[in-house]
């Protein structure tokens, strides 16, 4: 009993002793918050949820009317501190929010540890790129640029009105510039005409849409049409005619539409015969004198109008002086084709024997309506001197050479009879002759039998003996 005794009491005096000893040092944890708060003082905090095992946020966006935010730590023991300044726990800090990015720092401290939870509120900032250069101006004949637009803080999209595939004239142009903001950039707040565009003469935006209009100056005008002509006039022709040719020409053209100064020419325009949609013909009234022709179409012969300043064709007239003495090129072969360019238009009228120098020149002015080029009419002249061709045979040359062809071919027969007797005789057809070679073309006559015909004739023959040429 006494052993039992003794036992019991040792273990009952080791147990308390075991009890009474000091725990074994356990090593403290970092002292935590237990709640934060950011709250604005407008607008919106977005992608914060307050976690007290999480001391580093990188993912806090603040509103860009955001201006400033008050932080309200709370922890149940440790001093808090707010960028280095006190805080009483449920209290609040207040931090201002100037920048893009506010970093700052809540610190945690019990006297044996602390912990710091770094905040990092990242602003979107009101776009301030206002000034939009990358829109060329519209110019007549170019393509729109729709080049989309491409900032450190914004894109573009840009749409024109009118959607023209080529700027045209006179016509005024608005280009609608769709704005799409980058990261980190807004266009709530932006007011409106606040953007510039360069080289626009008004410019809006709409906040509601987020697009910006630019309207620019018309283009310019209409450029002066161009006219021009391969018709000449001869010294003494009668009653010439002049074709001219031009884009567009309006379909109520008239003779008023042209302007016409005669110089000394002694002509007059009496007429107008419209051929084609970029052709017409001006009839002159009057014998050809020495002198220069200016004719100038007015901005209302085209549609659409042109400008004020239309270009001036000047048609010289040369002088009728007959050389004593010609020279005479290097003839080619008068069998070939003319080697100048066709010219259009009715056959000219003219008088015959009066101003020109030989039969040759004759044929140039009323078969081709121009003057005579040197070697061309030397070839001609060759010919005639040597006996190659008889005078009466020119006539069905100049008829057959591609150039006469080329305005002649598609002549009806009364048209055609009516050029031969024209260009050959300077009249019109007389009702029985008219009539007769109607008649022969009718029943198969060929237009080269026509033309010998003519040639034949003893009113053409006497054209050839007033040039010295025996028929």
């Amino acid at each position: 009993m006494k052993v039992l005794r003794i036992s019991i009491v040792c273990m009952l005096a080791f147990t308390m002793a075991f009890l009474c000893m000091p725990s074994p040092a356990i090593a403290n944890e970092s002292p935590k918050l237990d709640d934060l708060k950011i709250i604005p003082n407008k607008g919106s905090i977005e992608n914060f949820d307050f976690d007290p095992n999480t001391i580093y946020y990188n993912n806090v966006t603040a509103s860009f009317d955001v201006e400033k935010v008050s932080i309200e730590p709370t922890a149940n023991n440790g001093d808090i501190t707010v960028i280095g300044a006190t805080v009483v726990s449920g209290d609040s800090k207040e931090i201002e929010l100037n920048d893009h990015t506010k970093t700052f720092g809540v610190t945690i401290d019990d006297s044996t540890d602390f912990t710091t939870y770094t905040i990092i509120i990242t602003k979107d900032q009101k776009i301030d790129d206002l000034v939009i250069t990358d829109i060329s101006q519209p110019v007549a004949g170019e393509v729109p640029d729709t080049t989309p637009i491409d900032t450190d803080q914004y894109t573009g999209t840009i749409a024109w009105d009118p959607d023209h595939d080529l700027f045209e004239y006179a016509t005024a142009y608005t280009a609608t510039i769709a704005l799409t903001p980058k990261e980190g950039w807004v266009l709530e707040g932006i007011e409106e005409d606040f953007f510039t565009v360069e080289g626009a003469s008004h410019v809006s935006y709409n906040p509601d849409s987020g697009e910006v209009t630019a309207e620019f100056e018309q283009t310019e005008p209409v450029p002066p049409p161009e006219i021009a002509t391969d018709s000449s006039i001869g010294y003494g022709d009668v009653n010439p005619a002049v074709t001219v040719t031009g884009e567009n020409f309006c379909q109520d053209l008239d003779q008023s539409k042209f302007r016409v100064e005669k110089g000394a020419t002694g002509l007059s325009l009496s007429g107008l015969q419209r051929e084609s949609a970029e052709a017409v013909v001006l009839q002159f009234t009057g014998t050809a004198s020495e002198g220069t022709v200016s004719i100038q179409a007015k901005d209302h012969a085209f549609d659409p109008i042109g400008s004020d300043d239309s270009n001036t064709l000047n048609i010289a007239v040369p002088d009728g002086k007959v050389s004593s003495n010609p020279s005479a090129p290097a003839a080619s072969n008068p069998s070939g084709s003319n080697p100048s360019e066709p010219s259009g238009g009715t056959s000219r009228q003219g008088s015959y024997g009066t101003g020109y120098m030989d039969l040759v020149t004759f044929c140039y002015h009323r078969f081709l309506q121009r003057a005579p080029d040197p070697q061309g009419k030397a070839a001609w002249q060759k010919a005639l001197d040597e006996g190659i061709i008889h005078c009466s045979e020119l006539p069905l040359g100049f008829v057959s050479s591609e150039e006469c062809q080329a305005r002649i071919a598609g002549y009806s027969n009364e048209a055609f009879i009516q050029f031969l007797y024209r260009a050959m005789f300077a009249r019109e057809p007389d009702p029985e002759g008219y009539a007769g070679w109607q008649g022969a073309l009718a029943n198969a006559m060929s237009r080269e039998d026509v033309v010998r015909g003519f040639s034949a004739s003893q009113e053409f023959q006497a054209i050839c003996s007033s040039f010295g040429m025996h028929p």
